[in-house]
C-alpha cells in the first residue's frame, strides 16, 4: 500500500515527481507501457496522484461522476459501429478500433468513447472536441465520421483510423529535410484550426500521428479552445503537458495563437535532435525553467542545425509571444525558405547574412564574375610584380613573365575547350569551365610555383561557385606552396586561408581550430589585407560556433586590419561586429 504524503521524505518526493511529469507528458498505450515499467509501490503512488491530477481538472470536483456500468470491450455495438481491440486510453475517455456494421462499408475507424457519463467539465470538454473536429477538414488533421451515445448516455465519437507512428518515432529513421517538411504540414494544419479561431494548446509528438505516406495527422483538441475562452481548471491551472508548454500557459497569462507557435518550435527541435526539449527537468524545476525561457538550440545536440534552423526554432520558442513567429503560416514560410537556400525571416536584420544567401541564390552570375575579376587581378598583380623584379632580379622578372605566359596560354585553352562554337548543342557554363580548367591544369608541363599559384587561382573560383571540388584544389594548391616554401610564407598562409574556409561546411570544427592557428601565425608578422580577411572567416566561424564573445573581438580585429587596406571590406567586418 503507498504511503501518505507525510511518510514521505523531502528526496522521496521529488522522486516521485519526476516520475509523476514524465506520465504526465505520455498518453494513450504509451503512458500504460511507461506505468507498466515501474515497480508495483511506485506504479500505485503514481496511479493515485494521476487520479488526483484528474480530479484537480474539474471533473472529480464536481462530485456527480458515474463511472460507465455497462460493460463496453471489443464485439460491443455502439451505434453502427462494432468495437475491436483497445488501442488507447486516457483519464477520462478510450479509445477502440471500430469497423462500420455494414459489410458493405468497410469502414475501419477509431472510437472515442467518455469513460464518465457526467454532465460536468469532462463531458463538456468531449463535446467541444467533436464539435471542433466537425469544422476542420484539412488533409492534416483526424477526421470526425461519426458521434453519439452509448447506452448508458456516455458521449463517443468515430474518426479516422491513422495507421502510423508517433512524430517522434517517426522521425528517428528520417533525413532531416523529411522531418522539415513534416513539420511544415504541422504548421499548415495548426493554422487552418487558427483561421477557424480554435488554439489547440496540446501539441506534443504523442498527439501527432505519421501515417503510412508518411503525412502526419494531427490528433486530440479534447483541450483545445476558442480564441476568446478563458477557460482554466478548477485549481486556477490550465490544462497542459508541462514539457510541451509555453511560458504563458504556466504562469496563468492569455493563451493565443503564439501559444501553438511556441509548440511548434519546440516539436522541431525534438525533430531534429532525436529527444524531448527540457528532458533534465521535471516538477517544479521544469515548471521554473520554462518561466524562465531558457531553451538550448538544437544545434547543442545536432551540429547540422547551426545557423538557419537555430534561429528559427529560437525565434518560435521566444519567451515573449510577440517575439515569436506571427503565425504558424510564417513559421512554416521560413522553413520552406531554409530548404529553398533562401534567406529566412529569422535572421532577416544580418546584412552578410543576406548577401551570403544572395551569392548562393545566384553562384553562376557572380561566379562568372568572380572568375573574371581575379583572373585580371592576378594578370595585373603578376605583371606589377614582375616589374618590380626586373630592377632587383633579371633571372626571376624571366621566370615570372614565363610563368604569365603559361597562365594565359592555360587561359586560351581553356576557353577554347570551352567555346560553345566547338560544341553548339551545349551552352558555356561556369561549371563547364572550371572542371576544363582542371584538366587542363594537370595536362600542362610547366613549373611547381606556376602550379601552385594556378591551382590557388582555380580553387578560390571554384569556392566562390560552389563547386564540390574547391576544397580539394586548395589543399593540393597548399601542399604545393608548403613544398616550395617554408610555413610562414605569405603564399602557404594565403593558400591554408583559403583551404580552412572552403572546409568550414564538411569539417567545421578542424578547418576553425586551424584557422585561429593560422591567425595567431600571421599575428607575428606586420598586418596585411589576408590576415584581416582570415580574421573575418574566423569571426564568422566563431560565431556560427556560438562563440559570440569571441566572434566580436575577432571582427573587430578585422575591422580595424582591413581599413588600412580596403574600407569596403572593412565596413563587411563592422557589419559582422554589429550583427554579432
Amino acid at each position: 500500500m503507498a504511503r501518505g504524503p507525510s511518510q514521505l521524505s523531502p528526496t522521496e518526493w521529488a522522486r516521485l515527481d519526476r516520475l509523476l511529469d514524465e506520465a504526465l507528458s505520455r498518453t494513450g498505450e504509451d503512458r500504460q507501457s511507461y506505468l507498466a515499467s515501474l515497480s508495483a509501490t511506485d506504479r500505485e503512488a503514481i496511479g493515485t496522484l494521476l487520479a488526483h491530477a484528474e480530479a484537480a481538472s474539474g471533473a472529480g470536483a464536481l462530485g456527480n461522476t458515474v463511472r460507465l456500468t455497462q460493460r463496453v470491450g471489443p464485439g460491443t455495438v455502439l451505434g453502427r459501429w462494432r468495437l475491436e481491440a483497445l488501442i488507447g486510453t486516457g483519464g477520462s475517455s478510450m479509445v477502440f478500433a471500430a469497423r462500420h456494421i455494414d459489410d458493405d462499408v468497410p469502414i475501419h475507424a477509431a472510437l472515442k468513447l467518455l469513460q464518465r457519463s457526467d454532465a460536468g467539465a469532462f463531458a463538456a470538454r468531449f463535446q467541444r472536441e467533436r464539435e471542433i473536429l466537425v469544422t476542420l477538414d484539412h488533409p492534416n488533421i483526424v477526421r470526425l465520421l461519426d458521434g453519439g451515445r452509448a447506452p448508458d448516455g456516455a458521449p463517443y465519437y468515430v474518426m479516422e483510423h491513422i495507421h502510423g507512428q508517433t512524430l517522434l518515432r517517426w522521425g528517428a529513421g528520417q533525413p532531416r529535410a523529411a522531418r522539415i517538411r513534416a513539420l511544415i504540414q504541422i504548421c499548415d494544419a495548426v493554422e487552418a484550426a487558427h483561421q477557424r479561431l480554435i488554439v489547440h494548446c496540446d501539441l506534443k509528438p504523442d498527439n501527432i500521428l505519421v501515417d503510412d505516406q508518411g503525412r502526419p495527422q494531427v490528433l486530440d483538441f479534447g483541450i483545445a479552445r476558442l480564441r476568446d475562452d478563458a477557460e482554466v481548471t478548477a485549481t486556477g491551472m490550465r490544462m497542459m503537458t508541462p514539457r510541451w508548454a509555453a511560458p504563458e500557459q504556466v504562469s496563468g497569462a492569455a493563451v493565443t495563437t503564439q501559444t501553438d507557435v511556441h509548440a511548434l518550435g519546440l516539436l522541431l527541435i525534438a525533430l531534429l535532435t532525436d529527444q524531448s526539449p527540457r528532458r533534465q527537468r521535471s516538477g517544479p524545476a521544469l515548471l521554473a525553467e520554462i518561466l524562465d525561457g531558457h531553451l538550448e538550440p538544437p544545434s547543442a545536440f545536432d551540429a547540422g542545425s547551426r545557423g538557419d534552423l537555430d534561429a528559427i526554432c529560437l525565434k518560435a520558442t521566444a519567451m515573449s509571444p510577440t517575439s515569436r513567429y506571427a503565425s504558424a503560416a510564417a513559421l512554416a514560410a521560413d522553413l520552406r525558405r531554409h530548404l529553398a537556400g533562401e534567406a529566412i525571416l529569422a535572421r532577416r536584420d544580418a546584412r552578410w547574412y543576406r548577401a551570403a544567401r544572395f551569392i548562393q541564390q545566384n553562384r553562376w552570375p557572380v561566379a562568372a564574375a568572380v572568375a573574371v575579376v581575379l583572373t585580371l587581378v592576378g594578370w595585373a598583380g603578376s605583371a606589377n610584380l614582375a616589374a618590380q623584379r626586373l630592377v632587383v632580379e633579371r633571372d626571376r622578372a624571366e621566370q615570372a613573365a614565363q610563368r604569365a605566359e603559361a597562365n594565359t596560354e592555360l587561359l586560351v585553352r581553356i576557353f577554347e575547350a570551352a567555346d560553345p562554337n566547338h560544341s553548339p548543342a551545349k551552352p558555356l557554363m561556369v561549371a563547364d569551365v572550371l572542371d576544363t580548367s582542371r584538366q587542363e591544369l594537370e595536362r600542362q608541363t610547366i613549373d611547381e610555383e606556376t602550379r601552385a599559384e594556378m591551382m590557388l587561382t582555380l580553387g578560390r573560383v571554384q569556392f566562390a561557385a560552389h563547386t564540390p571540388d574547391a576544397y580539394q584544389t586548395l589543399s593540393e594548391a597548399h601542399d604545393l606552396f608548403i613544398e616550395l616554401y617554408d610555413p610562414d610564407h605569405p603564399q602557404v598562409w594565403a593558400a591554408r586561408h583559403y583551404r580552412n574556409t572552403a572546409g568550414f561546411p564538411t569539417d567545421f570544427e578542424a578547418a576553425l581550430d586551424d584557422q585561429d592557428a593560422l591567425i595567431a601565425s600571421m599575428r607575428t608578422q606586420r598586418p596585411t589585407m589576408l590576415m584581416g580577411e582570415a580574421l573575418l572567416s574566423a569571426a564568422i566561424g566563431h560565431a556560427e560556433r556560438g562563440d559570440l564573445s569571441g566572434a566580436a573581438t575577432l571582427a573587430k580585429e578585422a575591422e580595424s586590419t582591413l581599413i588600412a587596406f580596403n574600407p569596403s571590406r572593412a565596413a563587411r567586418a563592422k557589419a559582422a561586429h554589429g550583427f554579432i
